[in-house]
């Protein structure tokens, strides 16, 4: 079987470009809440917190692929398993779970942030496994996704990399941030899928509510998010972040007005030209700014600029790709 098979089959360019990085940018702010200049020991262990998780985004991809197979049949849905084979599926699920386990085991951690990293599992095996299957069960399912996906895994690097240092403040600013941002995703992807989702018979949220309901919904979603990122910026006085956040609404303002690029809050039609709302500043513009912060007590930190930009290209690509359009707009 090809390398490339078994990249696809378990969604890792999707969850490498469009999760792995902002776990990064995670472990950055929540290192940020503890140095300025982290020892070349925090660095190994931030970086040991996140090849952890990489287990759990394995069995994540293969556990809803495998729960969905029979669906995806049915809407004629091109699946994971249809490239690695439903055998060796199990296979690696078994495996990812085993991984997970023993780092769960095995990292120095508190019970705290080793009960997040396990409650990670938990969320997302009861949004795909029946009997339970709260991925069918409306408002529940995109709470178990949200969790899952971005609140159990982000709340355990905060709790594993600032250890005594995390408190229930921090625990609810950033769990208010991250499930807004994991729930507005989960909409998203399940309005992506809303046509598969209707011919194969899967009730999901957006299946069952009008698109006017899920838009205000969105709304919502977005204004608690953004209000508890600035919350806690206020309250661990990292001021110099509000200028990543103001810099991302002027790229937005240019974007918008001169690409005619559509600002998306979570329910999309898919066109010629859009952006998520915020989710390239926790992707790109956000860990460029930290990791440039962290370059100004340890000016090697600033190589890490090129080498993230270089790790999650695609991201990068796309946010080149608007600058070029831009100057050839002006010319």
């Amino acid at each position: 079987m090809k390398l490339q098979h078994i990249f696809n089959g378990i969604r890792a360019n999707q969850w490498w470009h469009f999760k792995v990085n902002i776990f990064v940018t995670y472990i950055l702010l929540a290192g940020l809440g503890i140095t300025s200049h982290p020892t070349n020991q925090q660095a190994f262990l931030w970086f040991c917190f996140l090849v952890a998780l990489l287990p759990g985004a394995t069995y994540v991809s293969l556990i809803n692929d495998y729960s969905d197979y029979h669906h995806d049949r049915l809407a004629n849905k091109m699946s994971g398993i249809d490239l690695i084979g439903k055998q060796r599926s199990l296979i690696f699920i078994v495996v990812s779970l085993a991984f997970g386990l023993l780092f769960g085991a095995l990292l120095p951690i508190s019970n705290k942030a080793r009960f997040f990293y396990v409650a990670a599992y938990i969320a997302f095996s009861m949004y795909s496994l029946p009997p339970i299957r709260l991925k069918n069960r409306g408002i529940l399912g995109i709470v178990a996704d949200a969790s899952g996906a971005h609140l159990f895994p982000i709340l355990f690097l905060f709790a594993a990399i600032q250890q005594h240092y995390f408190n229930a403040i921090t625990a609810t600013l950033i769990g208010i941030n991250v499930v807004c941002f994991g729930l507005r995703g989960i909409l998203w992807h399940q309005f992506a899928d809303k046509q598969n989702d209707l011919q194969a018979g899967v009730k999901t949220l957006v299946t069952s509510y009008n698109n006017s309901r899920l838009k205000q919904l969105a709304f919502l979603l977005l204004i608690l998010e953004i209000a508890a990122f600035l919350t806690y910026i206020i309250y661990q006085q990292h001021y110099f972040i509000l200028l990543s956040l103001l810099a991302y609404a002027l790229y937005l303002f240019i974007i918008h007005r001169f690409l005619r690029i559509e600002l998306v809050v979570a329910v999309v039609q898919y066109s010629n030209g859009w952006t998520f709302l915020m989710g390239a500043y926790y992707q790109l513009f956000l860990p460029l700014a930290l990791l440039i912060y962290f370059s100004l007590s340890n000016p090697l930190t600033l190589l890490g600029v090129p080498l993230f930009m270089w790790l999650f290209s695609d991201i990068t690509r796309q946010h080149v790709q608007h600058i070029k359009q831009l100057i050839d707009r002006l010319r």
